[in-house]
Parts: structure tokens; C-alpha cells; sequence
């Protein structure tokens, strides 16, 4: 589907997906599943890397919060 999967990626390079802009407007209703909406770690900006990847290479570090 045309734009599918890219508002994630979206908001992430705008800065208005995270908490991290420490803005109340950046909580839109429905964000996170909530009628109010709800805000979303910074971490979460960035995605785990696999147990099976950390496992392969040792030089690797998991991400922050995972």
C-alpha cells in the first residue's frame, strides 16, 4: 500500500514521536492505544538488535532499554 509502514519513520526523523521533545502536544488521541493518547519512551525511537545478532558477534551492544 502507498505510505504504508512510514509514519513511524516519520514522526522519528521530525522529532514527534518520543517523549524526548518534552512536548505535551506531541500526544495526539490515540497514541499508544489511549482514547487521550500517551507518550512514548525515547528509547523506543531505535529498535532492539536480535538476541540471535548479539549472539554472532560480541563487538555488538544491545540498545538502550532493551
Amino acid at each position: 500500500m502507498y505510505f504504508e509502514g512510514h509514519r513511524r519513520i516519520d514522526l522519528i526523523r521530525f522529532n514527534k514521536f518520543s517523549d524526548r521533545a518534552g512536548a505535551d502536544e506531541l500526544i495526539w488521541d490515540w497514541k499508544g492505544q489511549t482514547i487521550n493518547g500517551s507518550s512514548v519512551p525515547s528509547y523506543l525511537e531505535i529498535f532492539p538488535i536480535p538476541s540471535s545478532e548479539l549472539g554472532v558477534n560480541s563487538n555488538l551492544i544491545q540498545n538502550e532499554g532493551y
